[in-house]
């Protein structure tokens, strides 16, 4: 009895995510911060702890190939959090990325608007 309690809780807990979760979860606020304003944004400081930002820029984002082009994970997330603002997909929010968004947040960040 106990191992169904203990599966039923897991399967209403656990979230699904596409890739680590350190780089998502800044996708994921930098999106939710732009639904919340309503408008879109023009600059993004990342702000996290220290352990967050050092995992989100160790791993790569799935599909992104930055690791190619020696580029953070973590400002490639936040840029990503402006052009996909899909928070309806929860920690899956890069699940559809294209190469045009990738292309995108590129810009942004050579730009100097995510830091």
């Amino acid at each position: 009895m106990e191992e169904k309690r203990f599966i039923e809780v897991l399967n209403k807990e656990l979230v699904k995510s596409l890739g680590c979760t350190e780089p998502i979860a800044i996708t994921y606020a930098v999106a939710f911060a732009r639904r919340q304003l309503g408008t879109s944004i023009n600059k993004v400081n990342i702000k996290a702890s220290r352990n967050l930002i050092k995992n989100a820029m160790s791993v790569s984002i799935p599909g992104t190939k930055i690791s190619e082009i020696n580029l953070s994970s973590a400002l490639m997330a936040g840029a990503l959090g402006i052009i996909k603002p899909d928070i309806e997909k929860n920690l899956e929010i890069l699940n559809d990325i294209k190469t045009s968004d990738i292309e995108n947040a590129k810009e942004l960040i050579s730009e100097n608007l995510i830091a």
